[in-house]
């Protein structure tokens, strides 16, 4: 029985042996290994070095690093459950009829309105710093984002391509092949130059 409990245990051994074998070889484990995949890369937050402070649920939370297209709705996260950024889409949402008809200066009139509005009730834009921390963003990259934002909700065409831009620009931040050339000059310069909105 002794024998028998052992010959059976050892077959048990030697094909689970083989199997982690054969998978510690793959190409996906030897990159995860190496810390190609699935490693914060060295430019984490492009932004600049920017004094951190506490979130409250009225903020509005910015997180590049979440739109990744093989995230599905985890990329959503922070839009859908965080008080402040899910009352912010709804404002956003109530504004944008026809927002992409209006003349550049009435779009710029409208999101300085919505955001000076946030900014008496409270609410802050918030984005990574270096460290890792939530800091205030600026207000260039607050505009932008509203404006972004705003042109999303008001045409489902332009959401869609702001979308896949946002995906594509965060694969080259964050993706596999983040450390090569294309992906580190040429790419996002392309995607930044031509504008969507």
């Amino acid at each position: 029985m002794v024998l028998w409990l052992l010959c059976l245990h050892g077959i048990v051994l030697l094909i689970s042996w083989q199997l982690i074998d054969r998978v510690s070889c793959a190409s996906w484990a030897r990159s995860i290994k190496s810390g190609r995949l699935f490693q914060r890369p060295k430019s984490y937050h492009q932004a600049p070095n920017l004094p951190g402070t506490n979130t409250s649920v009225k903020d509005v939370l910015l997180l590049d690093e979440m739109r990744s297209e093989y995230l599905a709705s985890l990329s959503h996260v922070l839009d859908s459950f965080h008080p402040g950024s899910r009352a912010f889409g709804n404002q956003v949402r109530n504004h944008c009829a026809g927002f992409s008809n209006l003349t550049p200066a009435l779009q710029e009139q409208l999101c300085s309105s919505i955001l000076r509005w946030n900014r008496q009730n409270g609410r802050r834009v918030l984005v990574k710093n270096q460290q890792n921390n939530w800091a205030s963003a600026e207000q260039s990259r607050v505009r932008r984002f509203c404006h972004k934002e705003m042109m999303k909700e008001s045409n489902p065409v332009v959401r869609a391509i702001i979308n896949q831009v946002d995906f594509l620009l965060s694969e080259t931040k964050f993706g596999y092949w983040r450390s090569t050339s294309m992906h580190k000059n040429h790419i996002p310069f392309f995607f930044t130059s031509c504008k969507t909105c």
